[in-house]
């Protein structure tokens, strides 16, 4: 003959374990959004404006940087790879953005929109000539941050739908578990 003891408080285990998923989910979501908020812009208030043909010196941060151009009734003037040289402490690696693998990706700089023609992989901080040779005589050119975000951009929302699919399933374990408390308390012998 075997015994069956009555767990005096049923559905205990059950309500701590939708409370905790819960707050699991929560804490996920808010650390989504954070990571978003401090990371997910790009920040050009550093850019430099200059005209190409010419260069320019600035400060860059290790990184993804780009060169921009405006598009002047309807063409976006721009340079080939092989005549933007980048001189300073480091190797920085010129890429171009136009042609069969195009890039779109644009900033606005006081008020004007600048698209893409090259990025540039800066290996170290520090202090860098850009130089731009052959190239329409007078078109403004932008120096600035690439963004980079699209990859956050995906780690946020899958982060979030997960917290939420988390905080849901942590919702419907939470009230299971009160219902056996109550079903629980009700078949208790008096």
């Amino acid at each position: 003959m075997s015994s069956t003891t009555v767990d005096p408080r049923p559905g205990r285990r059950t309500i701590l374990a939708g409370i905790v998923a819960m707050v699991v989910a929560a804490a996920a979501i808010c650390a989504a959004v954070v990571a978003w908020l401090v990371l997910g812009g790009t920040d050009n208030d550093d850019a430099v404006v200059f005209e190409m043909p010419g260069s320019t010196t600035a400060e860059l941060s290790e990184g993804e940087w780009a060169l921009y151009s405006q598009e002047i009734a309807g063409t976006q003037h721009v340079a080939q790879a092989d005549d933007i040289s980048v001189t300073g402490p480091g190797d920085v690696g010129v890429e171009s953005t136009f042609g069969f693998f195009s890039d779109d990706t644009s900033i606005e700089v006081d008020g004007t929109t600048y698209v893409v023609f090259a990025r540039l992989t800066v290996p170290t901080d520090g202090s860098y000539e850009v130089d731009i040779a052959d190239a329409t005589a007078g078109t403004p050119v932008v120096l600035g941050h690439y963004p980079t975000g699209e990859t956050l951009i995906w780690v946020v929302f899958l982060t979030v739908l997960g917290g939420m699919l988390l905080g849901t399933a942590g919702f419907v374990t939470l009230v299971v578990g009160v219902v056996l408390r109550i079903r629980g308390r009700r078949a208790r012998p008096a």
